[in-house]
């Protein structure tokens, strides 16, 4: 798991890039959304969520709080919008 976070916390991978190195470093092939899951799940930094709220583990933390915050930020900034470079005729 440190090594996925890693891996996606330089920038240099989508998802569907990242699927193909894990698959191709280990041998073990996870879908697009279920990645993207474990991206977001606190529970590697040691906390966990119960009925909607959030609480400290008594479990080891997997990845250190820094490394996903990156990996949020990362995450979020794949989300921007397209944009065209044209312009269109008649466009409102």
């Amino acid at each position: 798991m440190k090594r996925i976070f890693e891996l996606y916390a330089t920038g240099k991978h989508s998802l569907d890039t990242l699927r193909k190195r894990i698959r191709n470093d280990f041998g073990k092939t996870i879908n697009r959304s279920y990645l993207h899951t474990i991206l977001l799940n606190r529970v590697y930094i040691g906390i966990f969520e119960w009925g909607g709220i959030q609480y400290p583990g008594s479990h080891e933390q997997y990845i250190s709080a820094q490394l996903f915050e990156t990996v949020q930020a990362v995450i979020h900034g794949h989300n921007k919008g397209k944009y065209s470079k044209h312009d269109i005729a008649f466009r409102a």
